[in-house]
């Protein structure tokens, strides 16, 4: 059998589990606010946002709890690997405004590793390739992901702008920018950030994320970015920025395929969401809605940028008060 074919039916295979549980945390999670007066809009009410993690980064998910509770957001937690899902269980961590749940199945037949890892490490491509399979895993159930990688930090809520930036609802996907340069454009062609974006669920996305994780395990030398990009940009889509005023959509007359129509791509504005090179005066500059500690290797650097920041919250196992007069 071909390499790409078994590794299309492994695949498939594991997302045909039964993931039992998975649909009552669903209701349980979407709806992106604790608090239900504010999910006023129908895509609120059907978006969950997740996050996702193993051992390694479990301090990090702590600190991220830090600022989702401090502005009533509620998530999804999905723990990659048996060690960060007993650690989450022994700690306490996943509270009210969180939902646990985790796919003993999926982890053992993706191999993820407990251990922090560097980029490219071929454990920290696992473990980066696997965030997809549980992002399409929930999209399958009907609702729109909002997902974001533990190293990021939420001076402000997210999500008004998210919502913004869709619109009535014509962004399939919508992500951060991932330029080298705090404030940088995005340009076709070039390379988004994969640990914090927005999928909509619809035939036509669930079918492209679908090809995506088969194409990025049919390439195992290289991370999930790299890889799902690379695939995106060969693909035909639509770029709509802050120029653009409604749909692009190929004619698709009396055609029910799941490509009759183009996917509709979202880029954020990177001074409002940023990278890990910025430092706190571009934060403040700009106002700053978050800060991701990407372009930084390993777990200490990330941690590091964050506590320079005022942005490491957590503090002998408790959430310290935000530094509001850092960020007012």
């Amino acid at each position: 059998m071909p390499r790409l074919r078994a590794l299309i039916i492994m695949v498939a295979a594991a997302n045909a589990d039964n993931l039992r549980g998975l649909p009552h945390a669903i209701v349980r999670a979407r709806g992106v606010y604790v608090d239900p007066t504010k999910v006023t809009d129908p895509i609120t009410a059907n978006t969950v946002l997740m996050v996702s993690f193993n051992l390694g980064y479990m301090h990090f998910f702590r600190n991220w709890v830090c600022h989702a509770r401090r502005l009533g957001l509620k998530y999804l937690a999905w723990p990659e690997e048996t060690g960060a899902h007993k650690a989450v269980m022994d700690s306490n961590a996943c509270r009210d405004d969180c939902t646990l749940y985790f796919s003993p199945h999926l982890s053992t037949t993706y191999d993820i590793t407990s251990k922090s890892s560097n980029f490219r490490w071929p454990s920290f491509n696992s473990i980066s390739k696997f965030k997809f399979v549980s992002v399409l895993s929930a999209l399958r159930r009907g609702v729109h992901i909002w997902f974001s990688d533990v190293d990021i930090a939420f001076i402000r809520d997210p999500w008004p702008f998210m919502l913004e930036v869709q619109g009535d609802g014509r962004c399939d996907y919508v992500f951060q920018m991932n330029g080298r340069h705090p404030g940088s454009l995005y340009h076709r062609g070039s390379q988004g950030n994969t640990g914090f974006h927005f999928f909509r669920t619809s035939p036509l996305v669930k079918d492209f994320l679908n090809q995506s994780i088969s194409f990025m395990y049919s390439n195992g030398g290289l991370d999930d970015q790299a890889l799902f990009w690379d695939h995106l940009n060969r693909a035909d889509y639509d770029l709509i920025n802050e120029t653009s005023s409604r749909w692009q959509s190929v004619n698709c007359g009396q055609s029910q395929s799941t490509n009759c129509k183009k996917l509709q791509i979202c880029p954020l504005d990177s001074s409002l969401f940023t990278i890990g090179k910025a430092n706190e005066s571009f934060l403040r500059e700009h106002a700053s809605i978050i800060y991701h500690a990407n372009y930084l290797v390993g777990s200490g650097e990330k941690r590091d940028a964050l506590s320079q920041r005022g942005l490491w919250l957590l503090q002998a196992s408790a959430c310290q008060p935000f530094p509001t007069d850092r960020y007012p």
